[in-house]
């Protein structure tokens, strides 16, 4: 039998025959227990103890575990009641375990139990503390509501763009040696930020001089240019961009030009269908069309759950434990700063702080969205077979050219398993999708 008190918003009594247990949660899944042991179980200890030090002890004419009770206690009194005291608090804090469904958490910090009172005739009171694992919530879908994203119609402009991508792809260069840099030309460049450590943001990498191939501020500086030389300014927002950043910082920068190129785009053509796998010039385009239809509706997706995934994290907040924090919040600090060391970046100790409370703002969020996704999973039986594997890997390769792809292909010890996170992760916001509310 088992009974619950109340006291208050973050404690709470649970007792059976043998203990009381009171109950005191604190932030970060910091959890008290306040354990009494009732003499009749304090004795019941007290006699294993005994048993326990009879085995391991040996008195002069008798065997091992078979001497007197009395003379074990008289010769190893002190070793009984370590042992006693030991029996006491492992056994009160297993059964308050299960009594109260509270467990600590793997590899948590569990602090050293502060003993009141252990005895065979008035019992045994100590405290403990621990960090106990979060407690998930269960998650109602249906009270969620977003906003609906409008498809937009493919543009004439959009085709243009994703032809003349693939034309690119397929084209002959002749290079340019008489001349500077013209508008439609294709241009090897490098751009280097400029400051006390300069960084090399772009490395002599081909484009087409246009409005799709670089942004206004750097087409101006390289058009005039001829091979090998180069021009500085400062960089700009794109006036063609209709959201404005208003964070963002104008840099110096300095631009070199290494070669320039005549591109000889080939023509749509059955010819060039052929050369993507395809058999006619119709054919190309309306794979052309696909694709990027395919490619709205993904970023579309990718909102709406954003979206949806900012509304759980608001809904159903997750208290974590610390030590959940600290470790992830440290994992992605390193590799962060290791980063700004190669690229030679200076911060000073209001950007650290800053950056640290950014990473583990990042990271509380993060750690909630797992937990709230795992449980959606386990409450709604959403498993990953053969056939999702296959489908993630698919769609996983289809990504690598883009640079896009998040899976390891080199670490082929963890490649199933990062298929199946992947793949779990879709099934899971997919589910979303289908369950919460959308209002236009």
């Amino acid at each position: 039998m088992s009974n619950r008190e109340t006291e208050s918003n973050h404690s709470a009594t649970e007792s059976n025959e043998n203990i009381t247990v009171t109950i005191t949660k604190k932030p970060h899944c910091q959890i008290k227990f306040e354990i009494k042991v009732c003499p009749k179980a304090t004795e019941a200890a007290y006699q294993k103890a005994v048993k326990n030090v009879n085995k391991e002890v040996s008195i002069p004419g008798f065997r091992k575990g078979k001497a007197p009770a009395g003379m074990i206690f008289d010769k190893y009194s002190h070793v009984i009641h370590e042992e006693f005291v030991d029996l006491v608090l492992q056994t009160g804090f297993n059964e308050a375990i299960q009594l109260t469904h509270l467990h600590p958490l793997k590899d948590g910090n569990v602090k050293r139990p502060l003993v009141h009172e252990c005895s065979r005739e008035q019992g045994a009171s100590f405290t403990i503390e621990f960090e106990g694992r979060p407690t998930i919530p269960t998650i109602k879908l249906e009270e969620l509501e977003i906003k609906k994203i409008p498809r937009p119609l493919l543009t004439d402009e959009e085709r243009q763009n994703a032809l003349q991508n693939l034309q690119i792809q397929f084209a002959t260069y002749n290079p340019i040696e008489d001349r500077a840099v013209q508008e439609n030309d294709f241009i090897n460049i490098s751009v280097t930020l400029i400051s006390d450590n300069p960084r090399e943001v772009i490395s002599d990498q081909r484009t087409e001089v246009n409005a799709t191939g670089l942004p206004s501020w750097l087409r101006q500086k390289v058009i005039g240019l001829r091979a090998d030389e180069s021009a500085e300014g400062m960089t700009e927002q794109d006036p063609a961009l209709t959201k404005v950043d208003p964070h963002f910082q104008s840099l110096p920068f300095r631009v070199t030009v290494h070669s320039i190129w005549q591109g000889d785009l080939p023509p749509v053509d059955d010819e060039l269908a052929k050369q993507v796998g395809l058999q006619t010039a119709e054919d190309l385009l309306k794979k052309i069309d696909e694709r990027l239809n395919q490619e709205t509706e993904e970023n579309i997706f990718k909102r709406e759950v954003q979206a949806i995934e900012n509304l759980l994290v608001e809904h159903y907040p997750i208290d974590l434990p610390q030590s959940y924090i600290d470790s992830n919040k440290d994992a992605r600090m390193g590799p962060y700063f290791e980063q700004l060391e190669r690229e030679k970046r200076d911060y000073t100790k209001e950007d650290y702080k800053q950056i640290e409370k950014n990473i583990e703002q990042s990271t509380i969020f993060n750690l909630q969205l797992f937990f709230l996704l795992r449980k959606i999973a386990s409450d709604h039986n959403i498993t990953v077979d053969n056939q999702d594997l296959t489908q993630e890997l698919t769609r996983q390769v289809s990504l690598i050219s883009s640079g896009k792809s998040g899976i390891d292909f080199n670490d082929k010890e963890n490649l199933q398993e990062q298929l199946h996170n992947f793949a779990l992760d879709r099934k899971i916001k997919e589910y979303l999708i289908n369950h919460v509310n959308f209002k236009d």
